[in-house]
């Protein structure tokens, strides 16, 4: 995989992220203080353009997810589910849940929760906008109400970890992400500040 091909997924991560940067002006983004923890103001409210960001934004974190396995293994198999993904990307790079982003109102480690349960069956867990996005596609009238902002706001910064990983994993770099940066998310991996390149790494780089 080659940078162009790279930038082909993120100029699309970057479109999504355009979608719900919009949504500001309808719906307030900030963050409150609930008893010491720091919450979305609006993080339940929900609609038919969160669930529109919520659908394209997990379908296209499985097919990154999907490439960042095929660049960790050549023999990875591209019908494979999200129990198989979470185990090739996290027995490679296991710190991959310490990767930090942030908004314009809070700093986020989207995948900090992420793990596989292995009971009777293996199953993903940590994911909730995940487990929203899959309760939508198979009852999408009675689980509406899980399109809520902040599914949105999860599932895309849990994209945008796989986009720098991907990066990262196939051309040694985040630099060219980090040039061309998105409406919504920021992140320290790659950034040049003050004229003087101090990169900070990946967690697992």
């Amino acid at each position: 995989m080659d940078q162009k091909e790279i930038m082909h997924y993120w100029y699309y991560f970057c479109s999504l992220c355009s979608q719900l940067n919009d949504t500001r002006q309808y719906v307030d983004h900030s963050t409150v203080d609930k008893s010491g923890i720091t919450v979305l103001a609006n993080g339940d409210t929900y609609s038919n353009e969160f669930l529109k960001i919520l659908l394209s934004s997990s379908s296209e974190f499985e097919t990154v997810g999907k490439l960042l396995c095929k660049s960790i293994d050549k023999d990875f198999k591209g019908k494979s589910n999200i129990v198989l993904i979470s185990e090739t990307i996290l027995s490679k790079y296991p710190n991959i849940v310490k990767t930090k982003i942030a908004t314009d109102y809070e700093d986020l480690v989207p995948l900090s929760e992420w793990k596989i349960v292995d009971n009777a069956n293996k199953k993903v867990e940590g994911l909730g906008w995940w487990r929203a996005y899959t309760d939508i596609k198979h009852a999408r009238y009675e689980n509406f109400k899980s399109a809520t902002l902040k599914n949105c706001i999860d599932a895309l910064g849990s994209l945008l970890v796989f986009e720098l990983y991907l990066s990262m994993d196939a051309t040694g770099s985040v630099s060219n992400l980090s040039a061309y940066g998105c409406d919504y998310f920021s992140f320290e991996y790659g950034v040049e500040h003050f004229y003087v390149k101090g990169l900070q790494d990946l967690p697992d780089f």
